[in-house]
């Protein structure tokens, strides 16, 4: 569970961040591609799975035709992690983007005027503002997870 929060929670969060920094065009190109990213590989994902499945069941009544006995086995839960990895770190940029804009740019300019560095604002006023958005996504990480763990087990 704890690559989950580090995967997609993390790098979403440093994507966005990096995103902040980047002039409005650069942010749309960037957040079509993030989005592009994530539609077109569960397409792919989706379709792989299928013809996966049909090759497996193909192959086990070839066998089984023959006297053979072939066991088939799953790789659900090895697909399901790997799509959420890639999958919901896409799914957080976004969200991660609409809530850094949300930050008032005096209270940093403020805090900058004040002294603070780079790593000082992120730990005390940004990292703070997105506490909802953090638990918010904590939460979905958590449900989706223990709902892949629940349907991959036998």
């Amino acid at each position: 569970m704890a690559s989950a929060y580090i995967g997609q929670a993390l790098f979403g969060f440093v994507l966005a961040y990096m995103m902040l920094r980047c002039s409005i065009p650069v942010r749309k190109i960037v957040g079509s591609i993030i989005i592009i990213c994530w539609l077109v590989p569960e397409i792919i994902c989706g379709v792989d799975v299928v013809l996966h499945v049909e090759r497996r069941r193909h192959r086990a009544t070839g066998l089984h035709a023959i006297g053979i006995p072939y066991q088939t086995g799953s790789s659900a839960s090895m697909i399901s992690v790997s799509m959420r990895i890639r999958g919901e770190c896409c799914l957080f940029v976004p969200a991660f983007s609409a809530a850094l804009s949300d930050v008032p740019m005096e209270l940093l300019d403020a805090a900058q005027v004040d002294g603070a560095n780079a790593w000082r604002r992120l730990r005390s006023i940004i990292i703070p503002l997105l506490a909802t958005t953090i638990l918010v996504d904590f939460v979905l990480i958590t449900l989706g997870t223990l709902n892949d763990s629940r349907s991959s087990s036998p």
